[in-house]
Parts: structure tokens; sequence; C-alpha cells
């Protein structure tokens, strides 16, 4: 998903000499801020409409509207900077669903023992956006097509990757056209037997008092504080794990945390650091560092790799059936019938 990355403001005031736009530093300010209360607000949309909707529905139309979005930019520095700032907002709006739909779907398509493969896999996307956002930008920036061209490149390309998802992606693997029995019945190892065709209500309550829950929230608080990702894995597959089935609500709250913290971390530098000088961001860095580390401590004491109660449903249990041995004669019979 394009999802205007910081680093694409710095095309748009380095742009080629006759369409150069020129900003002032509280501009600047809300060009990159904007991006973060967009993301809040999808958020909130999300969460209520991604129960009703699922991930195939909602996923795809906060796509559509990233790569709408990512089209109209070069459009809106033109008409002038609330224009920008507002696609900027709109492309934070889209940003908000992008970690949600990775952990609803690793918990509707991934085994449980296969989850953190999954889940990094996924996870791959922000690092090969940058890897391929950087050096084209770069390229368009110094071709005759300008820096306008990156813009309209990746919007193209999320729209079209947007359509090929909508059309293979199926919410559930019962459902999927292409899932075999023998490949269902890995994936639903070790998960709750029963598994309703309908959406479930989320319960809200249930999973904002659980202690393993809140300790998730505790770790991703002090991960988005000190700007650390190495604990990002490790935190979403717990959440995949326990939550299962509604792991989109807790990882919603997760990026609302992110969206929370970069929104007012320049406000803490600038308060913490007013002179740049080195002993002022080494006591910020000692700060954080302890914030990281008395954060991390309730997810270390409570964390679990199982499915919370509130993840089943009335009479539901785990599934074992689907032993090694089964799953071996299911294969078998599977090919004397292909055969």
């Amino acid at each position: 998903m394009t999802n205007g990355e910081d680093h694409n403001v710095s095309d748009v005031t380095k742009a080629i000499p006759d369409e150069t736009y020129h900003y002032t530093s509280i501009e600047k300010g809300w060009l990159f801020s904007s991006v973060s209360i967009g993301s809040l607000l999808g958020i909130l949309i999300m969460i209520k409409i991604f129960p009703r909707l699922g991930t195939r529905n909602t996923f795809t139309i906060y796509g559509i509207i990233s790569g709408l979005a990512t089209l109209l930019i070069p459009i809106s520095a033109n008409l002038g900077f609330y224009y920008l700032c507002a696609m900027r907002f709109v492309q934070g709006l889209a940003i908000a669903t992008s970690f949600p739909s990775l952990c609803s779907i690793t918990a509707h398509w991934s085994s449980s023992k296969d989850s953190g493969m999954y889940i990094s896999l996924l996870s791959v996307h922000v690092q090969l956006g940058l890897i391929f956002t950087m050096p084209v930008s770069g390229a368009f920036c110094t071709s005759s097509f300008g820096w306008k061209g990156i813009f309209y490149l990746q919007g193209i390309m999320t729209l079209v990757s947007f359509l090929i998802f909508y059309g293979f992606y199926r919410d559930t693997p019962h459902i999927h056209r292409n899932v075999s029995q023998v490949e269902f019945a890995k994936i639903m190892h070790g998960k709750p037997e029963s598994q309703p065709t309908k959406r479930q209500k989320v319960p809200y309550w249930a999973i904002l008092k659980d202690p393993e829950i809140l300790s998730i929230f505790s770790s991703s608080l002090g991960g988005a504080f000190g700007f650390a990702g190495l604990n990002c894995v490790g935190v979403a597959k717990s959440v995949v794990l326990v939550s299962q089935q509604f792991s989109h609500f807790v990882v919603a709250i997760c990026s609302c945390i992110y969206s929370v913290i970069a929104l007012i971390m320049p406000l803490f530098i600038a308060f913490w650091a007013p002179d740049n000088t080195p002993e002022q961001w080494a006591s910020m860095f000692y700060l954080i560092a302890g914030v990281i580390v008395i954060t991390q401590i309730p997810f270390i004491i409570t964390a679990k790799a199982e499915p919370a109660i509130w993840t089943k449903s009335q009479g539901s249990t785990i599934s074992t059936k689907f032993s090694i041995p089964n799953l071996g004669e299911q294969e078998e019979k599977e090919k004397l019938t292909k055969n």
C-alpha cells in the first residue's frame, strides 16, 4: 500500500525548478502531522466497519482510497497547501488498516505454528516499499517525468494490486475454492474447533480488561516511544495467538498508540532538547531506554501462546483431531480422488 511516507514531502519541496513549492516550518509540520491525524481517524472508522465488512472489503476500500489519494498529490500541490495537507490526511487515513489486516489475515489463514512466519513475511511490505520508492523517486526526479511521476506510478500500482487482492482473497479458508481439505485441516489445527460462518460481535470489554492484552498495549507503547521495531513480530504473533479472529481490534489499538506517539514526539523532543546539545539528546535517549525496559516487563510476565477464553464460541474446543497421521491419510485420499 502506498502510504505517503515522509520522504514524499521532501520530493515535493525539492522538485524541478519551475515546480518548486515552498512551505514554512509550521506548514511542513502540518504536512507531517496530518498523516498521523488521518491514521487516528482511520483507526476509529476501521474499528466500526471491520466486523461488518470483513478483511477483504475493508482492506480493499482503504487501499483504493490510498491509491486515489496518491494519484491526487501532484494536483493537490498545484492547488495549494491546504489541498496537499488534505491529501496527506487521506493517505494517513488509509494507513490505518495495514497492520490490523495483516494480523487478521494471519489469524484466519495461518496455522498456529506458522503464524510468526506469516507475520514476518507480511511485515516486509514496509521495508520493500521504502527499498522500491527511494531509488525510483530519485530516478523520476532527475528525469523528464519529474517528481510527479512517482506519485502517478505508485498510485496506479496501488489500485492494481488491491484489485488483484480483492479478486483472489477470501476472509476465511473454508470458503476459498483453491483450498483443499488437507490444507484446511492444517490451517485449523490448534485453533477453536467451532469456527463460526457469520462474523462475531467483538467482545470489546473482555478484550480491554484482559491482562495479557493490556501488556501487549504496554509493549506497543514502549516500542513506539523508543522507535523500537525489534519487538514488533513478537508482539504481533502474541496478538494473533491470543486474540485470534479479533486480532484486528487489538492491533488497531496498538496502531492508535503508535499514531499518538508520532504526534506528540516532536513536542517531547522540543521540550527535552530545545538547544539540540549532545547532553540533552543523551539524557533523552537514557529516558527512552528506561521507558522501553519498563513497558516490556508486563508483557514478559503475562505473555501466553494460546487463545483467550473470549475467542471461543460457546461450547467450542481447541481442534486436535487433525493429527499428523490423520493428515497423511487425508492427503492419500485426496490424491486417489484426483486420480
